[in-house]
């Protein structure tokens, strides 16, 4: 019998690398041929560099000095008595610089020795930016002009070094897809270029090490649907670098307006996540009773309130250090930590107390109702009584981590405007206040949630964008979606096919630049089709669900040494679930768009590190062998 079983995990083994092999070979065709504009910047260009002293921002920091929160392109004659003639010479000689460079740039391309179709259509755009250089230089030095010459200095800077700036944000962001980005850091482009090359070719190759390692290595450790969960993940993991792979490849062909490729970094960062992520997710299979023995030690140890302050200053620095992305992914995780262990510590105690008539009344008002009552003159210790404790315990243990809680989800939505990390936390929140506390009181927080969002719907011109975008994409502020439904409408029924995507227009109209990441369902639906899509979604999901199930029954009814582990686990696959129905609804046009990704698919560190962790946890625990 043991040989019997051994054998069918073995040829299932072999069925899952025949399938994930021939999906890579078919779905990304070998060799790949760069697109004409990568082509061009390849070849060796002898132009001159343009060497950068003063930037935008610098110019910015010094003419606005004194702008009492003004944006940078603000006008006004105070503004202008701070351009020093110092400061009106760097700007001049900036302009100079990148002018004579972008010329040099061309006369090399109207050279004989280059021999690339992209050269002549790259030509017009270093004339226009010449041009268009010159004549802010002109407008600039114009004594005609009194005011507004600090926003024609912002205006040529940012033209001239490749930067654009938002004045409502008040930041400054990096085109990568701008030309200046090659005549800045010609051997930087030049690089990503030939690396992008040499990964896209590699890829297939490096997916079948990757399946051929990771099953010998985990092969003896899972069970049998653990494996099948496994093909699953393997399935969008592949579609995800599929479809990455074309756009660094394909994207902006056809379009004068991306003037590089702004994914040609894309595929070689991806695949290092990829990677990191399969090695986090070995690490947790094979070190699975080390890893427990260290969490009971610390779970043991650690206090609610601890925890709870430790939760809010993390997530706070994750989001000002590490940006949107990382603290997105950060407050998923720690939700989930924070959430397992307020059930884990807590729910066994709160369910004797829920057998008293009086838990529900009291679980607002006792701590300020509650206290012992001492009316005599005469100065005596206070007695505490049942509900003295009662009152300590529901507000130490209860009322402060939920307020930290919800205090640090509201954080996150409103200053740091991350409305789908947010919403994934809110979710695994609820979910175990309502398993932990009842119905009762869970009704109550969902109250106040639904209150919140429609203070934010109400205030935040961003939300009522994205709700405007789901009900009438074709006349909402942001056009992004109409063409997403337009592109998505020409690959109907069958899609595209693997790496056959059409990015651009015959007009040079190309899909958002967000589609790798936020529209990813869209993406997938073009390449292989409406119902397919269909198909991996639901599949996905069951899978999914079957780990929330699994995980979540000996969490919270066995008495064991793992409870906390079960749970914490439960909660990030039940987060990575969220996160695939939120992202396919809103692409589906069934609810709002909030910015995430597919998880396992989509670019970007937060659609993998919460998923692959609760993956990996849940293998370790439940789909183990």
């Amino acid at each position: 019998m043991k040989k019997s079983n051994k054998n069918n995990g073995l040829k299932w083994i072999i069925l899952i690398s025949a399938l994930s092999i021939a999906m890579h070979w078919v779905m990304n065709p070998w060799p790949i041929t760069l697109q004409k504009k990568d082509q061009l910047f390849l070849q060796e260009l002898n132009f001159s560099r343009y060497e950068m002293n003063l930037s935008a921002a610098d110019f910015c920091a010094s003419v606005m000095r004194d702008r009492n929160n003004l944006p940078c392109n603000s006008t006004s004659s105070e503004l202008e008595k701070n351009i020093t003639s110092e400061l009106r010479e760097k700007v001049l000689s900036e302009i100079k610089k990148a002018s004579d460079s972008y010329e040099s740039l061309k006369k090399i391309l109207m050279s004989e020795a280059i021999d690339n179709q992209y050269k002549f259509q790259l030509v017009e755009i270093l004339e226009r930016r010449i041009n268009e250089l010159e004549k802010l230089r002109t407008e600039f030095l114009s004594p005609t002009i009194l005011t507004g010459q600090n926003k024609k200095a912002l205006q040529a800077l940012l033209l001239a070094q490749g930067y654009a700036y938002n004045e409502y944000s008040d930041k400054f962001k990096l085109l990568n897809y701008d030309i200046a980005r090659y005549v800045i850091q010609p051997e930087s482009v030049k690089n990503q270029i030939g690396r992008l090359e040499k990964f896209s070719n590699a890829l297939p190759l490096i997916a079948c090490v990757w399946i051929a390692i990771f099953l010998l290595l985990i092969r003896k450790k899972i069970s049998f649907a653990g494996l099948v969960i496994f093909s699953l993940i393997a399935i969008l993991i592949t579609i995800g670098l599929t479809i990455v792979r074309d756009a660094t490849i394909n994207f902006g062909a056809l379009s004068n307006f991306y003037h590089l490729n702004p994914f040609r970094a894309t595929l070689e960062r991806q695949i290092i996540i990829v990677g990191l992520s399969l090695l986090i997710f070995v690490f947790l299979i094979s070190f699975g009773d080390q890893i427990k023995k260290i969490v009971e030690n610390i779970v043991n140890r650690i206090s609610m309130t601890t925890i709870s302050m430790t939760y809010i200053l993390i997530c706070s620095f994750a989001y000002l250090i590490g940006g949107q992305a990382i603290g997105s992914e950060t407050i998923k995780i720690f939700t989930c930590l924070i959430c397992a262990l307020f059930i884990t510590k807590n729910g066994r105690i709160i369910e004797l107390l829920q057998e008293n008539s009086k838990f529900s009344t009291y679980i607002i008002i006792a701590p300020y109702f509650t206290k012992s009552k001492n009316n005599s003159n005469i100065e005596r210790k206070p007695i505490p009584t049942t509900l003295d404790y009662f009152s300590k315990f529901l507000f130490s243990q209860l009322l402060t981590p939920i307020s930290i809680l919800f205090l640090t989800i509201a954080i996150a939505a409103m200053i740091f405007n991350d409305l789908g990390g947010s919403l994934i936390a809110s979710l695994v929140a609820v979910f175990s206040l309502y398993t932990l506390l009842g119905e009762k009181f869970a009704t109550f927080i969902l109250g106040f949630l639904a209150l919140v969002t429609t203070l934010l719907i109400l205030t935040s011109d961003k939300v009522r964008g994205r709700f405007q975008l789901m009900l009438d994409p074709m006349y909402a502020n942001v056009s992004d979606f109409a063409r997403l439904i337009e592109f998505n409408k020409s690959a109907q029924p069958f899609g595209y096919g693997p790496s056959k995507i059409e990015w651009c227009t015959g007009d040079g109209v190309c899909i958002p630049l967000q589609s790798l990441s936020d529209y990813m369902p869209t993406l997938i639906s073009s390449m292989i089709g409406a119902y397919p899509t269909i198909v991996i979604f639901l599949l996905s999901a069951m899978a999914l669900m079957f780990l929330v199930y699994k995980l979540f029954m000996p969490a919270w009814y066995f008495n064991n040494h793992d409870r906390f582990l079960f749970m914490f686990a439960c909660l990030l696959s039940l987060a990575t679930l969220g996160q695939l129905i939120i992202t396919f609804f809103g692409n589906w046009r069934l609810m709002p768009l909030t910015g995430l990704g597919v998880p396992f698919a989509s670019i970007g560190i937060s659609s993998f590190m919460a998923a692959i962790l609760g993956l990996g946890l849940a293998m370790m625990l439940a789909l183990k062998k």
